[in-house]
């Protein structure tokens, strides 16, 4: 709270300097890096669509092109329908195109290649909108040769849930793993949450298949998580309180305990 705070006396102190540019930068940074973590992700949206607009004005394109693929990342994560979420994505890579911004690309080209996964738009061996490469191993080296590490924890965060949706559990976590190894590049974001969230979702279906061994491991992985989301959820309940429930029901329906599970899936859903 303290953190957004500051952040917010920073938008008020640009503004008094009349510093339109680092305005525009401090939008930014409160919008996708601090609101979530104490008010629901709805409210970054106003800070993105001023500080865009601040930006074209004071000729702060780097940052406004960033906040574009926030808009499109934060629509997501808010659960708006996916077309009202993709249809922008390629304006926002014919802008950020225009202004030679690699890291936007590849943030909107991760995004785009790993929802498409669920709309169809590419597949995951096929090629991508813009003659994207067939093989996800070129691909990634491109986000490695950028140095747009950022971009590929995003990309390798929203796969994992787009696994995870498909019912193919054991991808999803492998997934989870590799994003786990380079999500430090996007702390601060609500994508931390969501890895966190969707690993979290991941292990419990996978529970009851798993040897006695591998049980175990994945009961403390699942804890150690679930310790982590109640911090956040006592910080931001609007955010992260039916994720907490969520996999806490889940968490029941493995142990067998249908009742708990039955009423913490309805809670979730309210």
């Amino acid at each position: 709270k303290e953190a957004y705070q500051f952040g917010k006396l920073s938008i008020d102190l640009s503004d008094k300097l009349n510093r339109p540019g680092d305005k525009c930068r401090s939008h930014f940074m409160v919008a996708n890096f601090m609101t979530v973590w104490v008010k629901h992700l709805r409210h970054a949206r106003p800070l993105n669509d001023e500080g865009y607009q601040i930006g074209l004005t004071a000729g702060e394109l780097l940052f406004s092109g960033y906040i574009l693929f926030y808009k499109v990342l934060n629509g997501f994560y808010e659960g708006l329908p996916l077309d009202r979420v993709v249809v922008d994505i390629e304006p926002f890579l014919q802008f950020n195109r225009r202004t030679q911004n690699q890291l936007a690309l590849d943030f909107l080209r991760g995004f785009q290649r790993a929802i498409g996964m669920l709309t169809g738009d590419t597949s995951e061996q096929g090629t991508g909108p813009h003659d994207e490469p067939h093989d996800e191993a070129v691909f990634v080296r491109s986000f490695e040769e950028h140095q747009s590490t950022m971009a590929l924890a995003y990309f390798r965060i929203v796969k994992t849930q787009m696994l995870y949706l498909l019912g193919r559990f054991e991808e999803s976590l492998q997934e989870a793993g590799l994003a786990e190894s380079i999500i430090d590049a996007v702390g601060g974001n609500v994508a931390v949450a969501e890895h966190n969230f969707y690993t979290s979702l991941c292990l419990a279906a996978l529970i009851p298949g798993a040897s006695a061994e591998a049980r175990e491991g994945y009961l403390e992985r699942l804890d150690a998580y679930q310790a982590q989301m109640a911090r956040w959820q006592s910080g931001s309940p609007d955010n992260f309180t039916h994720m907490q429930e969520l996999v806490t029901a889940e968490r029941r329906r493995v142990e067998g305990r249908h009742h708990e599970a039955a009423d913490l899936y309805e809670l979730a859903i309210l």
